[in-house]
């Protein structure tokens, strides 16, 4: 049995995306470990006291807000550098429709695949050579539909009138 998953990539493309998710699942449980450590420090730290007295309130801790604002800043630039050049090496450089080795057309219900330089049409399949790129041009006869591979490369929508470019390999 296939284990058609976006967990085992199948290509470079699906590789770095599956790396990028990655990355992004251990930035995100860092935030959320550092958060919860702050939450549970200030709920044993800022505890009601046995004598009752309600602590001194705090407004507008200059430091405080430029620090957070500065590290949510840090972690968002470090995603964009990290998903900038994934992006380059998932996505084919040029527009050219000569390059297109593929042309998927979505129709209601069925999918159109044209191959340009041999002139073959099929239907609902795609075949790729192994180990060689293919530039694939995505196209919509009617409705915005999504194409996606998960273990080739990642999720593009394409819209009637639009051609969207991807790499398979």
């Amino acid at each position: 049995m296939l284990n058609h998953s976006l967990f085992n990539p199948a290509s470079p493309q699906g590789l770095n995306i599956s790396d990028l998710f990655n990355a992004t699942v251990i930035i995100a449980l860092a935030v959320l470990a550092l958060v919860l450590g702050v939450l549970f420090y200030s709920i044993v730290r800022f505890r009601a006291k046995p004598n009752g007295r309600e602590p001194s309130q705090t407004h507008g801790n200059r430091r405080l807000e430029i620090a957070w604002t500065v590290a949510t800043a840090v972690v968002l630039l470090i995603m964009f550098g990290i998903t900038v050049p994934i992006m380059n090496r998932t996505q084919p450089p040029s527009a050219n429709p000569a390059f297109d080795d593929i042309v998927v057309v979505a129709h209601q219900w069925w999918w159109e695949i044209r191959y340009p330089h041999s002139g073959v049409v099929t239907a609902n399949e795609i075949h790729l050579p192994v180990g060689k790129r293919m530039q694939v041009a995505l196209q919509s006869g009617d409705v915005v539909h999504a194409f996606w591979i998960p273990q080739l490369n990642g999720k593009f929508d394409h819209a009637p009138g639009q051609t969207n470019h991807i790499w398979l390999e």
